[in-house]
């Protein structure tokens, strides 16, 4: 939960450094929806494939998956591939910054899976769910 925070947070400062005031963000908001925003400033900061990947993150895996691991790691890894391509980051191309978002995205996972089989309840022989 920190981290979606954390990338809630990111997205109000793209939002406001797209749009220049919060009253033009909450005009945006007002006219196109949650979603239609989200996916002008990913398409115009991050190109149609940033753009992509965001609504994707945003809007499509919280609805499919019921599960919080999936939209903050597409989430994560959006928000570092805006941060590595965007002007007030570092500037980098999008063909350095997509396949580092990639690996970043990729690296979360690997780490929440393992996380997840340390935390699995545990059985003993008579099948009794028992706490490690």
């Amino acid at each position: 939960m920190i981290a979606e925070s954390v990338i809630a947070l990111i997205w109000a400062a793209a939002g406001v450094a797209f749009y220049g005031t919060t009253q033009l963000l909450g005009n945006a908001i007002a006219g196109l929806g949650q979603s239609g925003t989200v996916y002008e400033i990913s398409k115009t900061m991050l190109g149609t494939v940033g753009g992509v990947l965001a609504v994707i993150g945003v809007v499509v895996c919280p609805i499919t998956s019921g599960d919080t691991a999936f939209p903050a790691v597409f989430m994560s890894a959006v928000s570092l591939t805006y941060i590595l391509m965007a002007g007030e980051g570092f500037d980098l191309s999008s063909g350095i910054a997509y396949p580092i978002g990639l690996g970043f995205a990729v690296a979360l996972f690997v780490v929440y899976l393992v996380l997840l089989k340390r935390t699995k309840p545990q059985s003993d022989e008579a099948g009794q769910s028992i706490t490690a």
